[in-house]
């Protein structure tokens, strides 16, 4: 038996095992560290899914169960900030987001490391997880490199954010600039937190300005631009 085929005996058990916990008892779950340790998110998902068959997914079974545990980490010490966000599923453990980060001023901080590329709505305003989303599941425009999305949603480099809030009206700069993925069997992959040298990654650029008549409210109007 292969070493990946005993990581998947020994590691599902265990993911359905936590996953049902969190969601009979605690649908989501904010733990406060002690002290000065920051916030740390658990965000359990079942999923369902039931596939037809075409000559495309003769692979792929017919009905799937997988158990997801979305995992964000966050913490704040004066002005540095520290963000990570981890995906724990069947057949994915990745950590998606990794981010340093250093709040210049009230309203403005300079982000480093691998961060969600700014652009659109979507890749802005939610996580990994499906709790917090309005959908079952994101547009297909806006979905992530693993799930066949055809846009980078991850550039590993430098992130500046600026908001500025004038006659209770909310103005939002992005600009993120980086390392984006690289193309792999017809399929994006971004650069690894625990791997970074691996694959061939291309500079990438984006930015991104946001409108809100009402900062409480989330409706937005934007514009943002990117190259990969």
């Amino acid at each position: 038996m292969s070493a990946r085929a005993v990581s998947r005996l020994i590691f599902s058990p265990v993911l359905w095992l936590l996953t049902g916990l969190l969601l009979i008892h605690w649908p989501v779950q904010a733990l406060e560290l002690p002290g000065r340790l920051g916030k740390l998110l658990l965000f359990p998902t079942l999923q369902f899914q039931h596939h037809t068959r075409s000559p495309d997914s003769l692979d792929t079974p017919k009905n799937l169960v997988n158990p997801l545990l979305s995992v964000f980490y966050t913490v704040k010490f004066k002005q540095f900030l520290f963000v990570t966000e981890s995906v724990l599923a069947r057949d994915e453990q990745e950590i998606e987001r990794f981010q340093f980060g250093w709040q210049m001023q009230p309203n403005t901080r300079l982000w480093f490391g691998r961060f969600h590329n700014p652009l659109g709505y979507w890749n802005t305003q939610y996580h990994h997880g499906f709790y917090l989303q309005p959908s079952i599941r994101r547009p297909s425009i806006a979905e992530f490199e693993d799930e066949g999305g055809p846009i980078p949603m991850h550039i590993s480099g430098v992130l500046f954010n600026k908001t500025v809030l004038a006659d209770g009206q909310l103005f939002e700069f992005d600009l993120g600039l980086g390392a984006g993925p690289s193309l792999e069997s017809g399929e994006f992959e971004p650069v690894s937190v625990i791997d970074p040298l691996n694959g061939t990654h291309r500079f990438s650029v984006t930015g991104r300005l946001v409108y809100q008549t009402d900062p409480v409210l989330q409706n937005q109007l934007g514009v943002f631009s990117g190259f990969s």
